[in-house]
């Protein structure tokens, strides 16, 4: 019966041997999981990532020929070490970003999911048997030399086996690395990143840029890192086209302390991280647009396919042909004059106001009022929401501050959702408009969420729509500074 422990000794071998040759092939693999498991900077840069797969295999190689207290010893490295491995992947667990642990290296799940949890902790079960099978002075030479064990023990060994094979090969139902729904001629979905300096709104389309390669990364990231470092000289040679590194705002910490320093050039921030939620899946990732924000190439994840996307945007243009000379004799061509450039009418870029349309909504009060019945008195901001996800949340939130600030007008949360089904700190006292339908949403041509929109007391728009919560808070700022200085008293 003892000798059937011997199994647990031959799996955990099989476990490090096949780990430690796995990392040997993908040394880099190894040295970027130790960055994006967020092991200390000095382990990192130690010799750590290098050693480990050559100590995975000696470990392995000890439980196989070794017996007597050094077998012992041997085991409960084992199991301290499969002990790490836990408690690492289950702090991971908690992180914002996805994380590869590249355990396995290139084999099995490279991804951090609770399913690696379990697995590790199955390891941890087999390599506590191996312990007790080494202080019961079980080893693998004196079994394979002495008659075996009982079948039955041995036959539920192997169905262990078994389970820690699927565990750790088995690749699950984990997605393959991918963007959602994009592709070469498709158009991105409007949004708005940060800029991540001076903190102002940036619309994609609006850049003006050929070319805006979006390179959505992460700090935690090795392979991510590696890209930003070399920015200087990926933008030196491909000067057609914008690279602009992407970060989640929720954990991309302060600009000011991010190394190395070019990586601030040109930067956005993704507010909540919604964008890359939505988009991305692993970093890093690019997606190469043009002005327009429509994509000119399939978004790509990886360090090589992001340095060849980059590459493949300077290719050579045709070189023009040579202007055939001029026959001899003929005189040169007078030039022409220059075109007169007309001065640009201050009126044409005026705010277009628009007659406010007629639509009902529900007061606060219940009762059914006309926009125009709204802004009676006094100008209305409305700050429309049409679900709750993370922005309209935030907005529908700030909105009592920002009645704090406007006290001269109107400010309406205006929500196609019924006020009731909103949860209690989203409700401003008094200030929620119920757009039954979203009738009124559609009337005013506000789309998305959470939108702004300002409505004059004289019948017409006034300003907007603006788009985010970023946008609003310098909508909201604006009409103040402008209140203040025309003067207007609350």
């Amino acid at each position: 019966m003892l000798a059937s422990l011997v199994v647990p000794l031959v799996l955990c071998a099989a476990v490090l041997v096949v780990s430690g040759l796995a990392k040997l092939r993908e040394p880099q693999a190894t040295r970027d999981a130790f960055v994006a498991l967020r092991m200390p900077p000095w382990l990192t840069r130690s010799p750590a990532p290098a050693l480990m797969p050559w100590g995975e295999i000696a470990l392995g190689i000890l439980l196989l020929v070794a017996s007597g207290w050094l077998l012992v010893v041997a085991a409960a490295a084992t199991l301290l070490l499969f002990l790490a491995y836990l408690g690492i992947i289950a702090r991971a667990l908690g992180f914002t970003e996805k994380v590869s642990c590249n355990c396995f290296g290139k084999l099995g799940e490279q991804g951090v999911t609770r399913r690696t949890l379990v697995r590790n902790a199955v390891l941890v079960a087999t390599a506590s048997l191996a312990t007790v099978a080494a202080m019961l002075w079980v080893s693998v030479p004196v079994t394979v030399a002495g008659a075996p064990g009982a079948t039955l023990a041995l036959l539920a060994m192997a169905a262990l086996a078994g389970a820690v094979a699927l565990l750790v090969l088995g690749h699950g139902s984990a997605a393959t690395p991918s963007t959602t729904r994009l592709q070469a001629g498709s158009t991105l979905p409007w949004f708005t990143f940060l800029d991540a300096t001076t903190r102002t709104p940036v619309r994609i389309q609006e850049t003006g840029d050929d070319k805006t390669l979006l390179l959505f990364v992460s700090l935690g990231c090795g392979s991510c890192l590696r890209l930003l470092e070399d920015l200087d000289t990926l933008r030196a040679g491909h000067p057609d086209v914008t690279i602009r590194p992407v970060l989640s705002e929720t954990w991309a910490g302060d600009p000011a302390t991010w190394e190395p320093e070019s990586m601030r050039t040109d930067a956005l921030l993704d507010p909540h991280g919604n964008v890359i939620n939505l988009l991305v899946q692993w970093t890093p990732t690019a997606i190469l647009v043009d002005r327009d924000g429509k994509l000119l190439a399939d978004p790509v994840v990886g360090e090589g396919e992001v340095r060849s996307l980059i590459a493949s945007t300077s290719a050579a243009p045709a070189p023009d042909p040579e202007p055939e000379p001029a026959p001899a004799g003929d005189p040169a061509p007078e030039p022409e004059p220059p075109a007169r450039v007309e001065e640009p009418d201050d009126d044409e870029f005026a705010y277009e106001r628009k007659p406010i349309p007629q639509a009902l909504v529900v007061d606060a009060d219940g009762e059914p009022r006309t926009l125009h019945e709204l802004t009676s008195r006094t100008a209305a901001l409305l700050v429309s929401i049409n679900c709750l996800c993370g922005t309209s949340r935030e907005a529908a939130a700030s909105v009592e501050r920002w009645r704090e600030r406007l006290p001269q007008l109107e400010v309406r949360l205006l929500s196609s959702m019924k006020p009731e089904s909103l949860p209690d700190e989203l409700r401003p006292e008094g200030a929620v408009a119920y757009d039954h339908a979203g009738l009124a949403q559609g009337a005013l041509d506000l789309h998305g969420s959470p939108v702004a929109i300002l409505l004059g007391a004289d019948g017409l728009l006034a300003g907007g729509p603006v788009h985010g919560v970023a946008e609003i808070e310098e909508f909201v700022g604006d009409i103040e500074a402008q209140l203040a200085e025309a003067g207007v008293a609350e």
